[in-house]
């Protein structure tokens, strides 16, 4: 298996740039295993080919509407 090259292995601030997100979103994402990723020691690293792999799954992935996407969201009922 070759080794992989330093252009292979991306930062979050390179990731953020990359995906034009904020850094604490690519962080949250991460923390949350909902990006593929791997820490060297306290610092998150991501590889670019599985990030390509992994933006062509959410492009096929159907949209939620925003009402169901999250389920911690509660309505406010009024009580007459």
């Amino acid at each position: 298996m070759p080794e992989p090259r330093s252009e292979d292995i991306l930062t979050a601030d390179e990731v953020a740039s990359l995906l034009r997100m904020p850094r604490s979103t690519i962080y949250s994402l991460a923390q949350e295993a909902r990006i593929p990723s791997f820490k060297v020691g306290r610092q998150w690293r991501f590889r670019k080919s599985a990030l390509e792999e992994w933006v062509k799954t959410q492009e096929q992935r159907p949209r939620r509407s925003r009402s169901t996407s999250n389920p911690r969201r509660r309505r406010m009922v009024q009580v007459a």
